[in-house]
């Protein structure tokens, strides 16, 4: 048997053994790689000086891993955080490998031995294949409003938009999901239209005064997003036209980001380095 995630397969048995040995070593995470063909966990050893919060790597191990083409980098959260960390989006994007998180809660799920259970497991990165764009379960930092975003641009028009790393709660700290800066990064540019085209991303503000949400217009007055809480899904665009503050678009040009405030023509058919993985050790959440 095998346990599936998209196109990553994982034997059964190795599945049951990373779960086996983050509940052993619990209340510390656990780090490792899968092997090549996703029937093995190999354990790393975990020394960070607080392993109950985070884990490390050596380079000398992350360099084996990689070698041995691993086919996915697994850890485990011991505090119930069913998503990547700011830290975790990082390294994943450095790493260029599919990552896995094996999610334990001891407060809600310990048995009367005190062994807490797994209650969830989490996969992301751009390596994994794009998943349907309605019907996505919302997942902070993984399945949300602008990963559904991402994948629109990557599948739709060949374009990699940024992944913008953040914490998992970055929301309750009232700042804007896409700043200024953001939008510059990914090479849009806010545009004063009532002409919407298909590709414009539309930013609203939900129940808070910063730019919360993002959406993708499709045309036909119609839009996809993935509001929390929610599946994924299109909608009439008249809905949410009170919260949309801005409308962004796409203008960058043979890979070079337009400067916000000017317009050039649009291509109608249409990031972190790996070298600091393999200098120094691997940290994250």
């Amino acid at each position: 048997m095998q346990f599936k995630m998209d196109d990553l397969y994982i034997a059964d048995t190795c599945k049951r053994r990373v779960e086996k040995y983050a509940i052993a070593s619990f209340p510390n995470e656990i780090c490792g790689f899968l092997s090549a063909d996703g029937t093995d966990l190999i354990p790393v050893k975990n020394t960070h000086t607080t392993p109950t919060e985070a884990f490390r790597m050596s380079p000398e191990s992350v360099v084996r891993g990689l070698e041995s083409n691993a086919s996915a980098l697994v850890h485990s959260h011991v505090n119930g955080l069913a998503s990547p960390t700011e830290q975790d989006m990082r390294q994943q994007e450095a790493m260029q490998i599919p990552w896995g998180i094996v999610v334990l809660d001891a407060q809600k799920t310990v048995t009367e031995q005190g062994v807490p259970h797994v209650t969830d497991w989490v996969w992301f990165g751009d390596q994994l294949p794009i998943q349907p764009y309605e019907g996505r379960v919302h997942i902070v930092n993984v399945q949300d409003c602008w990963s559904l975003v991402r994948d629109w641009y990557r599948k739709e028009r060949g374009v990699t938009l940024p992944i913008f790393p953040r914490e998992p709660k970055w929301y309750l700290k009232h700042t804007d999901l896409i700043t200024p800066a953001r939008i510059a990064e990914a090479g849009l540019i806010v545009v004063e239209t009532t002409e919407l085209q298909i590709g414009d991303i539309l930013a609203m503000q939900l129940g808070q005064n910063t730019i919360n949400h993002l959406a993708l217009y499709l045309g036909n007055e119609l839009i996809l997003h993935h509001v929390a809480g929610y599946l994924s899904r299109v909608e009439p665009v008249y809905r949410w036209l009170p919260f949309m503050r801005k409308v962004l678009r796409y203008g960058g040009i043979d890979g070079v980001a337009a400067t916000p405030g000017t317009n050039p023509p649009l291509r109608q058919a249409e990031t972190g380095s790996g070298e600091g993985v393999l200098t120094a050790d691997l940290v994250s959440g």
